[in-house]
């Protein structure tokens, strides 16, 4: 094979993006650009090879080069929130706003589930399980108990879509639903989806009022026509309050 570059050197931190467990994984596909304020960001591909072997999600992390002149991310491959290009001045050290996954590996309550699609398949931190509730389930519901007070920022959830047949029309569609959190014995809605007019398969949103909260919940409210419902992955990301 001829190389594509004459005297090309693989540096000695690559892939970039090469990792190998939880939600963000792959074997570091992808490429590098410039952004906002002269900086890089690597877009790489996810492999989710359940339905398909080649299905893929795409990822995006900041790059910088290091005293050596070899590129590198300096907050690794994220599963958490980042400030999006040109959000803060110094990106390098301060594109993280250390918001925590608060549900991943707790045990989830739900209305009812699917058998071999229980509740915990929906915060295992995987992309090939899912929580699904049963195909009569018309008010499903999975509640996760955070065992303690934190402020939630965001939420973030990973649908799964079963039953897709384009050639007769179960095709994706939006997902209506609302997240709650729970504190002082009441419930508080921090997204309200019930109007969702936007086909997402990964939904994430930030929290217009965040709120102190040590339980979280989703409701699925409408599914589309045609599918059933399931959910990869329930997160929501917040500090100790």
């Amino acid at each position: 094979m001829i190389p594509p570059l004459t005297g090309f050197i693989c540096q000695k931190n690559n892939p970039l993006t090469y990792n190998t467990s939880g939600l963000v994984s792959g074997a570091g596909h992808g490429c590098v650009e410039r952004g906002p304020n002269d900086t890089l960001w690597a877009f790489y591909t996810i492999p989710t090879p359940y339905t398909h072997h080649y299905e893929r999600r795409i990822g995006m992390d900041l790059v910088a080069v290091d005293k050596n002149g070899e590129l590198y991310c300096p907050h690794g491959v994220t599963d958490t929130p980042q400030y999006q290009p040109g959000k803060v001045q110094n990106s390098i050290e301060n594109n993280c706003p250390k918001w925590l996954n608060l549900t991943g590996g707790s045990r989830p309550e739900v209305s009812s589930a699917k058998e071999g699609r229980d509740a915990l398949y929906a915060v295992d931190e995987s992309k090939i399980t899912w929580w699904q509730p049963e195909d009569l389930d018309e008010n499903p519901v999975l509640t996760c108990n955070l065992k303690a007070e934190y402020t939630i920022y965001s939420t973030r959830i990973f649908w799964k879509e079963i039953g897709l047949d384009y050639k007769n029309g179960a095709i994706p569609a939006p997902i209506k639903y609302i997240v709650e959190g729970y504190h002082n014995g009441e419930w508080i809605c921090l997204v309200d989806a019930t109007d969702n007019e936007e086909e997402k398969n990964i939904d994430y949103r930030e929290i217009t009022k965040p709120c102190v909260c040590d339980k979280a919940r989703i409701r699925i409210i409408e599914k589309p026509k045609g599918l059933q419902i399931g959910i990869i992955d329930f997160c929501v990301f917040g500090v100790r309050s």
